[in-house]
Parts: structure tokens; sequence; C-alpha cells
């Protein structure tokens, strides 16, 4: 089985725990702009490939 690049940066992200994925949190957040009526949520979940309750757990801390 072939996986591309995307894919595999897709499984590395499911597998980092939050303590990994924080600092890379912190940083993409401080860059979010809501400009555009974006939800925040949604946009963070595509980010880091977790789940809606997932996401706003960690969006909360």
């Amino acid at each position: 089985m072939i996986i591309d690049k995307k894919e595999k940066g897709k499984l590395a992200k499911k597998q980092m725990s939050f303590e990994e994925r924080k600092p890379k949190a912190k940083k993409w957040l401080a860059q979010f702009h809501n400009e555009e009526n974006k939800n925040i949520i949604k946009c963070y979940r595509k980010k880091f490939a977790v789940d809606r309750l997932k996401a706003v757990e960690e969006l909360q801390r």
C-alpha cells in the first residue's frame, strides 16, 4: 500500500497527543483570523484531525 504525502501528514496528526499538538495549536491560533466568519472549531478540526468535542476541549484549554 502506497501512502502519499497528504495521507502521511494526516496519520501523523492523528497520532499526535495534545502535549505535542499544544505548541503548534498556540502558533496556529495566533495566526487565525476570524475576518471571514470562519468557524474556529471546524478549522481546528481540519488542521489537527480531531473530532468536534476534542477540538472544543482543546481550544478551551
